[in-house]
């Protein structure tokens, strides 16, 4: 078990947090290209930055106060928490990674892929979100401005109460097989199409 306090001015780079190794970022301080494993535990808060963070399975970041996560990759289990005052600026979520954003916490410019999860609950925000083949929740009072989602393969759900836009307008009837797309304003012929209907 290792403790790594990064504050005024220290800056850290390339360093591995393992089973019950945590990693505190504040006042001033910045950590580089860490990598979080399983039981490892980052925690940014005022005034501290995260550039370049790897989340892996089970590992944990939790971002809060004033606290900046710039660029993380959050992976099989992985779990990243923005909460009040915490902002998380290009975050790729992927294979059962998860995000939650709760109230006064901020992310900005994620993608969500395959099955990876990003969940917003009240009073949190997330601009310019992709949804690949993976999910979003919102909740109602979650805000999620300029979102762009595959409507076969990722997946947008929406609880009454949350406000939520998106980058293009999508209506009509889809047609879906292997992962292809078939808006109502296109043709086909000689095509077969199976599996799911949207």
């Amino acid at each position: 078990m290792a403790r790594y306090d990064i504050y005024d001015g220290i800056i850290s780079s390339g360093i591995t947090l393992l089973l019950y190794d945590n990693m505190i970022i504040d006042s001033g301080g910045v950590a580089n290209n860490t990598t979080v494993n399983s039981g490892g535990f980052m925690d940014i808060a005022s005034g501290g930055v995260a550039n370049s963070t790897t989340v892996n399975s089970w590992g944990y970041m939790y971002i809060s106060s004033g606290g900046v996560a710039n660029s993380t990759t959050v992976n099989d289990m992985g779990v990243m928490v923005i909460s009040s005052g915490g902002t998380a600026n290009s975050t790729t979520v992927n294979d059962w990674g998860q995000i939650g954003i709760y109230s006064g916490g901020v992310a900005n410019n994620t993608t969500v892929n395959s099955d990876g999860a990003m969940y917003i609950f009240s009073g949190g925000t997330a601009n310019n979100t992709t949804v690949n083949k993976g999910a979003m929740y919102i909740s109602s009072g979650g805000t999620a401005t300029n979102v762009i989602w595959t409507p076969c393969v990722g997946h947008v759900n929406a609880a009454d109460g949350a406000y939520v836009t998106y980058a293009s307008k999508y209506s009509g009837v889809y047609f879906g097989s292997g992962d292809q797309l078939l808006s109502h304003t296109q043709s086909m012929s000689r095509k077969v199409v199976s599996g799911s209907m949207y």
